[in-house]
């Protein structure tokens, strides 16, 4: 993908600004057949990246009784737009789906430079009633699904020049009820997006990952009706997909981070260090007293990478 750019682009209340294009790079993005997916390939699209849809739902029946495939119809969306996209039918669970999907982009276009894992499922349900197999089946997608993308396609990103991943996570990982193996699978993409970004860094890759609010089929049982008409309003998947679109493009400087995106706010999430309470000689007692300095979060910190986190570790502790 080229960095390349025009004047003639604006954004809100910036005023002018250079709009950002793709000149043909090719982006897969998973679960592209409907949802935030969906306006995530339209957005790539319009501004010149050839898209790989994968997805394998079907729509509704139409009048003669069939069951259109839902990729093939982003596909067309976005053909009919001007852009270029193919569909692809892969299932993310199967035996080397991960190839599948990359050697649709190589057979269609002969390159690859980057990769939205957008796919997931979710299951509901208290943790202690759970069947393993509902866990299964989460994570196969959510996580596996993904890792499965992405490997196939990393020496492809290398050769890019200017590879780029984008991982999906949620803010469920802050903790909701009925909803943990969605949250394990979405918590484990704040882990792979921090070691990809540190392993591609040599190569080029940029690795980050998006934490999007938006109305979709999964939010859209909102059990609230106030809180379900705001989101369906202020939260449209529109209101996320920019911020994808930069993540993906070679322009974007920064790896290894999370960010929020979603109802006009984007935002950087990120784990962070406390200054903590220092005793060398510390007894579970003496920890339960100073229970405040413990659990503070003052004077916090943002560690880069494993290195910046233990130099924080080694200043605080010898200090």
């Amino acid at each position: 993908m080229s960095d390349s750019s025009g004047s003639s682009g604006s954004s809100g209340s910036s005023g002018s600004v250079e709009k950002l294009a793709f000149d043909g790079g090719v982006v897969i993005v998973t679960g592209a057949g409907g949802g935030l997916g969906r306006e995530y390939a339209h957005q790539l699209a319009a501004r010149g990246a050839r898209v790989v849809v994968n997805d394998i739902g079907r729509l509704p029946a139409g009048d003669d009784g069939g069951h259109a495939s839902s990729a093939a119809a982003v596909v067309a969306e976005i053909t009919a737009a001007g852009g270029e996209a193919v569909a692809d039918h892969t299932d993310l669970r199967a035996p080397d789906g991960g190839e599948h999907i990359v050697a649709t982009a190589l057979d269609t276009w002969g390159r690859l430079d980057g990769v939205v894992n957008n796919a997931g499922v979710a299951s509901g349900g208290s943790f202690s009633d759970l069947p393993a197999p509902d866990f299964d089946a989460v994570l196969s997608v959510n996580l596996f699904g993904a890792l499965a993308v992405t490997r196939a396609a990393w020496p492809h990103l290398g050769r890019s020049g200017a590879g780029r991943v984008v991982n999906v996570t949620s803010h469920s990982i802050f903790g909701a009820v009925s909803a943990s193996p969605y949250i394990v699978s979405r918590t484990a993409h704040l882990g792979l997006t921090a070691a990809l970004a540190a392993e591609g860094a040599e190569q080029g890759i940029k690795v980050n990952c998006v934490m999007p609010a938006a109305f979709t089929r999964m939010t859209a049982d909102i059990p609230d009706p106030d809180l379900l008409d705001l989101v369906r309003t202020h939260f449209p998947t529109e209101r996320v997909a920019p911020l994808v679109v930069l993540l993906c493009h070679p322009s974007f400087p920064n790896s290894g981070q999370v960010f929020h995106a979603g109802g006009g706010l984007f935002a950087r999430v990120a784990i962070a260090v406390g200054s903590g309470h220092v005793d060398p000689k510390a007894t579970p007692d003496d920890l339960l007293t100073h229970l405040d300095s413990l659990t503070s979060m003052s004077d916090p910190a943002v560690p880069t990478d494993i290195n910046d986190v233990m130099n924080r570790v080694f200043t605080l502790a010898l200090s």
